[in-house]
């Protein structure tokens, strides 16, 4: 079973929106762009324009930057969607991070495959992530300390995650 959690933040890592779905049985790669897709359609719909993505998927990364149509595969429809909806924001910046840069989406993706309902927005933070999001703010890990910074052009910061079975791959 999978499922998919996504984080929208400012460019000062404070909460401005979430959303959980369970997706069902599939592969992590598809489990991962239908996250992506789900996650620009929920920014467009909010009347985000700016983006910033942070992906812990390298193949995903290097898939969404690719400007060549893909081959069909299971994946070729969702890649081209997600590309094109990429395609009607101001800006999207894309790049690939370390998986313990988002402890927030970590925990909250474990929660997912148990929810009740197929879809759920979040507006605020829940309760039980409220010290990880601290934590992920000032980018402090137990496992290592990966900088990164912010462009001063995004306004928005896209986080999310996917749990396929027991496996946390998180897109950022």
């Amino acid at each position: 079973m999978a499922g998919a959690v996504d984080l929208f933040r400012n460019t000062t890592g404070d909460w401005l929106l979430g959303y959980s779905r369970r997706i069902g049985i599939t592969t992590i790669l598809v489990a991962e762009l239908w996250a992506v897709r789900d996650g620009l359609h929920l920014a467009r719909d909010r009347g985000f324009r700016n983006l910033e993505l942070s992906i812990d998927s390298l193949q995903i990364v290097t898939s969404l930057l690719d400007s060549k149509t893909p081959t069909p595969s299971p994946i070729f429809t969702l890649l081209l969607d997600c590309r094109s909806l990429r395609n009607k924001f101001w800006t999207v910046r894309i790049r690939h991070i370390h998986r313990e840069m988002s402890r927030v989406t970590d925990r909250m993706a474990k929660g997912t495959v148990l929810q009740t309902v197929d879809f759920a927005i979040h507006s605020f933070a829940p309760n039980y992530v409220h010290q990880l999001l601290f934590l992920d703010v000032n980018e402090l890990s137990t496992l290592r300390h990966v900088g990164s910074s912010v462009s001063s052009n995004s306004v928005t910061l896209f986080d999310c995650v996917i749990t396929p079975a027991s496996v946390h791959t998180t897109i950022v």
